[in-house]
């Protein structure tokens, strides 16, 4: 009898693995969830997937993604690499425009610290990508910066390349290598940092050298990784 039970419990384990797998209603896959430190949760649909310290799991269009406690997380694409830390709610909304596999073009931060790195390959070109926040943000191509959204606060630090902060909707949207963007409230340029507050500049101030070394260390280190599974 014991010996039934526990057969049926790994087919009901390995039906929901595949399930979640199989995206729950989610989208195309745009990437690889690489967990170095504590967990994330992916939510796909009805389903949510823990994955652990070690951990990898393909990331699709319309996954919601949260750091738990302790958490230092990748998400590798083809070209661009985004990081999310604890605490942060990280949803994909849409995949490239070049394709799913080189990433995201639009995801919303709903709360937290994440970071992005879009890399230039030879001839390949950053196309549009958007973070949904309470401010806009245009970037060019090679840049690399990271949001922190808290309550109706949001604060954009560049740590490479240059930025442009855009004051578009309530709530307003971080568009990077996007053509036509509506009228520049600031531009930021590498090691420089805005609090920005429904669309209004608080502050601009420069950025610490030596934070500024670290972090991009940090992001070498959690971003080039070996490519896995084609990412």
């Amino acid at each position: 009898m014991r010996f039934h039970r526990s057969c049926r419990l790994l087919v009901f384990v390995m039906a929901a693995c595949i399930v979640f797998q199989m995206g729950c209603g989610g989208g195309e896959v745009i990437g690889l969830l690489i967990v170095d430190e504590g967990s994330a949760t992916i939510a796909r649909g009805s389903s949510h997937h823990r994955v652990n310290k070690g951990g990898t799991e393909k990331v699709m269009v319309g996954d919601t993604l949260t750091g738990n406690l302790g958490c230092k997380a990748t998400i590798k694409t083809g070209l661009h690499a985004y990081t999310i830390d604890a605490e942060t709610e990280l949803v994909v909304d849409k995949a490239s425009f070049a394709g799913a596999s080189h990433g995201a073009s639009m995801v919303t931060l709903k709360k937290g610290l994440a970071a992005f790195a879009l890399q230039v390959q030879g001839e390949k070109k950053v196309h549009r990508f958007q973070v949904a926040t309470v401010s806009v943000v245009a970037a060019v191509k090679g840049t690399m910066f990271d949001v922190n959204v808290a309550d109706r606060e949001v604060k954009v630090t560049v740590y490479e390349g240059e930025v442009d902060l855009f004051a578009q909707g309530d709530p307003a949207v971080v568009v990077v290598g996007k053509k036509h963007a509506p009228q520049t409230i600031a531009s930021l340029k590498e090691g420089t940092s805005a609090v920005v507050v429904q669309g209004r500049i608080q502050g601009q101030a420069p950025v610490d050298a030596a934070k500024l070394q670290a972090q991009k260390a940090e992001w070498f280190a959690r971003t080039n990784k070996p490519n896995i599974s084609g990412f």
